[in-house]
């Protein structure tokens, strides 16, 4: 019986050592390190009175972790007329990518990223989970205090900062429940 007790005390032991030093823990997702891709096409409201009376768009919301990681989601959101605060539109579907980012100057940073997880029915991206990763530059413009800049510029897309999102923690609980991109 005591070597039992023995052996599951230091079973019990090994496992609290182990989990702190591996055991990945995210802080949680701040307004501040997310940007969305500018000049968002709104699509109206329904007529319908009886219908939500909010707009709609496809966006892309990139998060630069100060830890490093990035994350980004092609998500359908929401705004009621008159609220900057956007919402997540719940059933749409998504696609999300992880991976890294390093800031290369004072004007650029270099983003590595796969595609790691997507839950559409009508798929927005034709890359295999996990996808390939790929490598991109992001140029910073301007200055924003408490951002990493006023927007950010890839080959494909100009990004400016999120104002406000009224479900950060469903964002944070996508992005989290997402497996991580192969490092």
């Amino acid at each position: 019986m005591t070597e039992l007790r023995e052996a599951t005390t230091l079973g019990l032991l090994a496992v609290c050592l182990f989990l702190p030093a591996h055991a990945q823990v995210r802080p949680t997702l701040n307004v501040e390190w997310i940007y969305v891709n500018k000049n968002l096409a709104w699509t109206s409201p329904p007529k319908d009175p009886e219908l939500p009376q909010y707009e709609t768009s496809r966006a892309d919301l990139a998060i630069f972790y100060p830890s490093g990681e990035f994350a980004e989601g092609s998500f359908e959101i929401g705004r009621y007329r008159g609220k900057s605060a956007v919402f997540l539109i719940p059933n749409e579907g998504y696609v999300i990518w992880k991976g890294t980012w390093v800031r290369e100057s004072d004007t650029r940073v270099t983003v590595r990223k796969r595609v790691v997880s997507t839950e559409m029915t009508v798929p927005l991206t034709k890359e295999p989970v996990p996808g390939a990763q790929v490598e991109e530059p992001w140029q910073l413009r301007g200055m924003s205090n408490g951002r990493l800049a006023a927007t950010l510029k890839t080959s494909v897309s100009e990004y400016e900062p999120l104002l406000a999102i009224s479900d950060i923690d469903t964002l944070s609980r996508i992005i989290n429940a997402s497996p991580e991109a192969p490092r």
